[in-house]
């Protein structure tokens, strides 16, 4: 009888350490090997395009589950920057729109997410 009473005080403590001593990173790694991976959520905003050009804007990037960011500003240039800025030039006498995109990676999973949006630049006066 005392042998069962050792087994299950033995099985119940064990399984108090298993479950206790599991951290949050620890479910985290464990989801992400059962296949459950969290893909990446690209997202930014900017601020400065109210002056004309040519005028520097700043991006604020909003991504989640990223770690490796591509941007295309839509003017032939780009960057690998968390929060680039940029100068934008617009040589017309109209409000000139550039297709800026951000592409977030998780390099952990090579999982990938991509955001466009359109910044509107004034002429220069």
């Amino acid at each position: 009888m005392n042998h069962v009473r050792s087994s299950i005080t033995l099985i119940t403590s064990l399984a108090l350490i298993f479950f206790l001593g599991c951290t949050k990173a620890d479910e985290q790694d464990r989801d992400n090997t059962a296949g459950n991976l969290t893909h990446p959520i690209a997202g930014f905003s900017y601020t400065g395009n109210d002056k004309p050009a040519p005028v520097t804007i700043e991006f604020t990037n909003t991504s989640e589950y990223a770690d490796r960011f591509e941007w295309n500003f839509g003017d032939g240039y780009t960057s690998a920057e968390v929060n680039p800025v940029h100068t934008f030039h617009n040589g017309t006498n109209e409000p000139k729109s550039y297709l800026v995109t951000l592409k977030a990676t998780d390099s952990g999973s090579g999982l990938s997410n991509t955001r466009a949006q359109s910044v509107k630049i004034l002429p220069s006066k």
